[in-house]
């Protein structure tokens, strides 16, 4: 059964090989994206010690939700190979560089080769400064768009996936969001709660008022 959580985002990244689609930047121009494309990577390791394919990484946002089929049928149309749901934009933007990759296989390559497209600033993701409020942000529409409801499930997931986030937790961030979390269940207790009052009312004829 697909990953529904991982279907729907307002932020999505691909993989482009140029090598088949020659001619994706005037492609990828023409859309009039928002987003990034990283420098061309063609100095990363296989684990035998050979070199990759040479590719781009290309990151985009959106003002409101995209499916994945959406992605896919975008990202193709200028050889996009995959979608990957982008669940912190700050860490894919950095990651365009490998700014904070400890795996050697994978090179650091220069800032200042990364595209940006549609007014998107790059600049913004550059810092180390820890973005606090940031990260409280992307996690508090992390666990509203995947209806958590146990801290342990945004702990698990942020050690795993998201570096950012569980190090802000460790830190400062994990009562603010144990509450967060708690308080968003009681309110979704509460609507429901409320809609079966009023429908078993509605169903006996008492007024509820």
């Amino acid at each position: 059964m697909p990953d529904k959580k991982n279907d729907v985002s307002r932020h999505w990244g691909t993989i482009i090989y140029p090598e088949s689609e020659p001619d994706f930047l005037g492609e990828l121009e023409d859309l009039h994206l928002v987003g990034f494309l990283s420098p061309l990577h063609d100095r990363d390791l296989l684990e035998d010690g050979s070199l990759k394919k040479p590719h781009f990484h290309f990151m985009c946002s959106f003002g409101g939700k995209k499916t994945r089929k959406q992605m896919l049928d975008l990202f193709t149309s200028f050889g996009g190979v995959g979608a990957e749901c982008v669940f912190s934009p700050r860490s894919y933007a950095r990651y365009l560089c490998h700014l904070d990759e400890s795996d050697s296989s994978k090179a650091l390559y220069s800032t200042s080769d990364v595209r940006c497209f549609g007014g998107a600033d790059y600049s913004q993701f550059l810092s180390e400064k820890k973005d606090i409020r940031g990260y409280v942000r992307e996690m508090m529409a992390w666990v509203r768009e995947n209806r958590v409801t146990c801290f342990c499930d945004l702990m698990d997931f942020a050690a795993e996936e998201n570096e950012n986030w569980f190090q802000s937790l460790l830190d400062s961030t994990s009562q603010i969001m144990i509450a967060y979390i708690k308080s968003l269940a009681w309110k979704h207790d509460c609507i429901n709660y409320n809609k079966k009052v009023g429908s078993l009312n509605h169903e006996s004829g008492l007024d509820s008022r």
